[in-house]
C-alpha cells in the first residue's frame, strides 16, 4: 500500500504573538523514532545561525522590557529597550556587511514528522491494520515556514517605546513594543521532498526487518531507492556520488534481505541516519 506523507511546519508566529511572551513555545524539529545527525556546517549555516540567535536575545530584550513596563519598572523597561536596539543596530552591521536584506530568520524549518498512521506504527513496530500489500511511501511534501524579523520596522517601534518611556507614557510604550510581534515576516511555501520519502522508507524497512516482514521490508528498499534516484535528478541534488553509492547498496540489500539480513536492521539504520543528514542540509536550504 503506497502513501503520500504530507508534512505541516507549525506556525512560529501565533506562539510568538501570544499574551504571555513573545518567545513561547517555539516547536522543535521532530524526527520519529531516529535523532537526526546531519548538521549544515557551512559558513552560512553559522552565518544563519548567529543572526537568528542575536535576533531572539532582540525579542527577548523586548519583551522583559514590556513586562517591566507592565510592573512599572520604568528604569529596568528602558534598559531592555536600549539592550534591544543595540543588538538590532548589530544585526543591521552584519547584514549590510554581508549585502543581505533588513529581515533576520527567526524560524525558517520544515517540521518532518510523519502524520501518515500506518507509517508511524510501522516504525514503531506496532500491529498494522490489514492492507492489500506492503506500506511504502512513494510521494513526500512540507510547508516550509519562515518568520523573519523586520530590523526596519522594529527599529521605529523601539525609538517610539524609548520616547514614550521618557514621556511618562506606559500604555503607548507597551503598545509599542507589542507591535514588534504583529510586524514580524512570515511566509509559508510547499516544497516535495523526495530525500524525506527515503528517509521514511528506509525507517519503514528498518521496522519491517526487526520483525522479521521481509517482502514489506524488500517494497520499502525499492521505493527508498526509486526516491533517492528522484532526488539526484533534482536541480537542487547534492552529494551525487554518495547518492549513486548508496542507492547500489539499497537495491542489492532490497534483493537479498529475505535470505541475509543478520545485519540488515543496524545496516539500515545507518543508512537512515545518512539520508536525515542529506535532508537536514537540504531542509535549510529550500
Amino acid at each position: 500500500m503506497k502513501s503520500n506523507v504530507f508534512v505541516g511546519a507549525a506556525l512560529l508566529a501565533s506562539a510568538m504573538l501570544g499574551p504571555t511572551s513573545m518567545l513561547a513555545g517555539a516547536p522543535q524539529n521532530a524526527s520519529g523514532d531516529h535523532q537526526a545527525t546531519g548538521k549544515p556546517t557551512s559558513s552560512t549555516s553559522d552565518t544563519s545561525k548567529r543572526l537568528s540567535q542575536q535576533a531572539t536575545d532582540l525579542l527577548r530584550h523586548v519583551d522583559e522590557a514590556r513586562r517591566a513596563v507592565d510592573a512599572k519598572q520604568t528604569q529596568s523597561a528602558m534598559r531592555h529597550v536600549d539592550q534591544a536596539l543595540a543588538d538590532r543596530n548589530q544585526l543591521v552591521t552584519l547584514l549590510k556587511d554581508k549585502g543581505q536584506s533588513l529581515i533576520v530568520p527567526l524560524y525558517s524549518e520544515i517540521d518532518d514528522s510523519s502524520v501518515l498512521g500506518p507509517v508511524l506504527s510501522a516504525r514503531k513496530g506496532k500491529p498494522q491494520p490489514s492492507t492489500s500489500g506492503p506500506i511504502t511511501v512513494d510521494d513526500a511534501s512540507a510547508q516550509y515556514t519562515f518568520v523573519g524579523l523586520d530590523l526596519d520596522k522594529a527599529m521605529s517601534r523601539l525609538d517610539a517605546a524609548k520616547k514614550a518611556l521618557e514621556n511618562k507614557n506606559p500604555q503607548a510604550a507597551s503598545d509599542s513594543l507589542g507591535a514588534i510581534g504583529t510586524d514580524l515576516v512570515v511566509e509559508t511555501k510547499e516544497a516535495d521532498l523526495p530525500l524525506l520519502a527515503a528517509r521514511e522508507n528506509l525507517g519503514i524497512a528498518q521496522a519491517a526487518v526487526k520483525h522479521r516482514k521481509y517482502t514489506e521490508a524488500t517494497a520499502a528498499l525499492k521505493e527508498a531507492s526509486i526516491a533517492l534516484d528522484t532526488y539526484s535528478k533534482g536541480s537542487g541534488a547534492q552529494h551525487s556520488s554518495d547518492v549513486k553509492d548508496l542507492r547500489s547498496k539499497i537495491d542489492s540489500l532490497s534483493q537479498t534481505v529475505a535470505q541475509n539480513h543478520s545485519n540488515a536492521e543496524t545496516t539500515i539504520e545507518g543508512w537512515w541516519h545518512q539520508v536525515d543528514g542529506w535532508f537536514a542540509h537540504a531542509a535549510h536550504s529550500v
